[in-house]
C-alpha cells in the first residue's frame, strides 16, 4: 500500500463569511505600508509584504540570506589572516560549539574571532592546567545564579555588568568568555540560561567591535557586524536553536544591533531603515496587541503564527494572547460571547497552516503545536454552544480533523521505523 502524507488526508473549508461591500483593506491591502522603492534590485531593504498568500517564513529566510551574503562578502574583501593552529583548535573544541548552540552561524563565529584575533588570543590554548581567566569567576557566576534563583534584587556584580558595559570593556576581559560558555553548557534553569545567553551574545559582539584590528576600515567592520547580527536575528526568529525555544534568542541579536547604531556613525540609511523592518517582523510574530485592538489588519489569516509556535511556551502564550485567549478568557467569554467571524477566519488560516506544515516541523515543535491546540480547545470549550452554534461546530470540526492528522502521522512514523 502506498503511504500517503498525513497532511493530505484532511481538507479544510473556510468559515463562511457574509458577502458585503469591499472593505478599505480589501480595496487597498497594502496601503498602510511604506511605498516600495523603485530600486527593485536593491537587496539591502526588500519591502516586507504582509498581504495574504505571502509566506511569512519565506520572507524571514530571504532576509536571512541577504544579510548572510552581505557579511560574507565584506569578510572576503577584508581578507582576515588565518588563525594559528592552536587557536583554531581552541575555537573548535570549546567555543564555537556553544556559540552555535545559542544561535550563531559557525562562519560568523569564526569572523568575530578573526577580526580581533590578537586580542582574543589572550585566551591561551585549551589546557586545563592553565588558568588564564580570573580564578574567582566561577564562584562569582555561581553567586549570580543563586541570586537569580532566589530573585534577589542586588546581583549586578562586575562580572554580569562587564559584557554590556562597552566603554569599560578591557582587552584582558576576553579571558572570561570560557567561563560564561561553560555556564551555558551546564545550565538547566530557564531564567538563568536566558541571562547567560544574552551575556555571551553581547560579550562577543562588544569585544569584536572594540578590539578589532585597526588595519581594517571602521566603516566596513561596522557593516560586517551589522549584517552578521542581522542574519542571526532572522535565522533565530524563523527557527530558534534546539533546546532554546523559550529563551527568545533572536531578541539578543536585535538588542545588540540597536546598541551598534548608537556606537557607530558608519551605518547608512538603508541599514537604519531595515531596523524598523526587523521590529515590524518581530511584532508580526509576537504581536504587542491582541486581535480586538488591531485595525486595518493586512492579513486575512494567522498562518504566520506557525513560526511563533516554534518558540515554545513563549510562542504559545503570544498566540493565545493575540486571540484574546488568556487567563481571563472565561470571564471575557461569559461577558462578550463568541468571537466574531473575522477572528475565526484568521484562526482558520492558522489551523490550516498547522495541517500543512505539521509533518515537516521538528519533534519539539510538534509537541508545542499539540500543547497549543490543547490549550485552545479547552478555552473554546468554555464558549456557550447555544450562543453561536455554527461557529462552535466549526471549531470542533477543526480540532477533530487535526486529531486525526496527528494520529495518522504517528502511525506512519511507527510503520517507517518498523520497516527499517
Amino acid at each position: 500500500m502506498t503511504s500517503i502524507s498525513p497532511h493530505k488526508l484532511i481538507r479544510f473549508e473556510k468559515y463562511p463569511l457574509k458577502k458585503g461591500p469591499a472593505s478599505s483593506r480589501q480595496a487597498n491591502p497594502v496601503g498602510h505600508h511604506p511605498r516600495q522603492s523603485k530600486k527593485l534590485s536593491d537587496p539591502l531593504y526588500p519591502v516586507a509584504d504582509h498581504s495574504a498568500g505571502i509566506n511569512f517564513e519565506g520572507q524571514l529566510r530571504a532576509f536571512e540570506n541577504i544579510a548572510r551574503h552581505e557579511y560574507l562578502k565584506i569578510s572576503k574583501s577584508l581578507s582576515f589572516p588565518k588563525l594559528p593552529p592552536w587557536f583554531r583548535q581552541r575555537l573548535e573544541q570549546s567555543i564555537l560549539p556553544t556559540l552555535n548552540r545559542i544561535g550563531f552561524d559557525e562562519s560568523f563565529g569564526r569572523i568575530l574571532f578573526a577580526m580581533a584575533a590578537s586580542s582574543w588570543q589572550l585566551l591561551g590554548p585549551a589546557n586545563e592546567k592553565i588558568r588564564v581567566f580570573h580564578p574567582g569567576i566561577d564562584q562569582e557566576i555561581e553567586e549570580i545564579r543563586r541570586g537569580l534563583l532566589m530573585q534577589a534584587n542586588e546581583i549586578a556584580t562586575p562580572w554580569i555588568v562587564l559584557p554590556r558595559a562597552f566603554s569599560f570593556l578591557k582587552e584582558q576581559d576576553g579571558r572570561y568568555l570560557p567561563a560564561y560558555l561553560k555556564t551555558i553548557d551546564r545550565e538547566t534553569n530557564e531564567h538563568c540560561l536566558k541571562l547567560f545567553i544574552r551575556i555571551a551574545v553581547e560579550f562577543v559582539g562588544n569585544y569584536a567591535l572594540k578590539f578589532a584590528d585597526n588595519r581594517y576600515p571602521s566603516n566596513q567592520l561596522a557593516k560586517l557586524l551589522y549584517y552578521g547580527f542581522s542574519a542571526m536575528l532572522w535565522k533565530n526568529l524563523r527557527r530558534p536553536p534546539e533546546g532554546m525555544e523559550d529563551c527568545a534568542v533572536f531578541d539578543n541579536f536585535l538588542s545588540w544591533i540597536n546598541m551598534l547604531t548608537r556606537k557607530s556613525d558608519f551605518l547608512g540609511r538603508e541599514e537604519m531603515k531595515s531596523i524598523d523592518q526587523m521590529i515590524e517582523m518581530k511584532t508580526t510574530a509576537f504581536p504587542t496587541r491582541n486581535f480586538a485592538h488591531l485595525k486595518n489588519r493586512s492579513r486575512e489569516d494567522a498562518s504566520h503564527f506557525v513560526v511563533t509556535l516554534r518558540h515554545g511556551y513563549l510562542g504559545i502564550a503570544a498566540v493565545l494572547k493575540y486571540f484574546g485567549m488568556d487567563q481571563f478568557s472565561e470571564t471575557r467569554l461569559a461577558r462578550d460571547g463568541f468571537p466574531g467571524r473575522s477572528m475565526l477566519n484568521e484562526l482558520h488560516g492558522l489551523l490550516q497552516a498547522i495541517q500543512t506544515s505539521y509533518h515537516s516541523e521538528s519533534i519539539r515543535t510538534q509537541e508545542y503545536i499539540k500543547h497549543f491546540l490543547c490549550r485552545l480547545r479547552s478555552i473554546c470549550d468554555l464558549m456557550p454552544s447555544d450562543c453561536h452554534p455554527t461557529a462552535h461546530k466549526f471549531l470542533k470540526r477543526r480540532f477533530n480533523n487535526l486529531q486525526i492528522l496527528f494520529t495518522n502521522y504517528s502511525a506512519l512514523k511507527n510503520n517507517d521505523i518498523r520497516s527499517r
